[in-house]
């Protein structure tokens, strides 16, 4: 898309800016996926260890975003 205007034009007298942006959306680079559901629950405990909010497995629920979540980990679905 080209916008052209003028302001307070003078004959003889020309003057051009010209401004762009260019930009991409998406991973450069996919990351490695986590192959299988205790390395993903493992990752879980690291993190919320680091937050604070995990200390033992009693603490597991608090984990996930939802309880349908925590009791499909619990029934062995591990599914993100």
């Amino acid at each position: 898309m080209i916008i052209i205007t003028t302001k307070k034009p003078q004959a003889g007298r020309v003057n051009v800016d010209f401004n762009a942006y260019y930009g991409i959306n998406g991973w450069s680079i996919l990351p490695k996926m986590r192959g299988d559901g205790p390395q993903y629950i493992n990752a879980l405990h690291d993190a919320g260890k680091a937050a604070g909010r995990w200390n033992s497995p009693a603490d597991d629920a608090a984990l996930f975003d939802s309880t349908a979540d925590y009791e499909l980990y619990t029934e062995g679905h591990f599914m993100r």
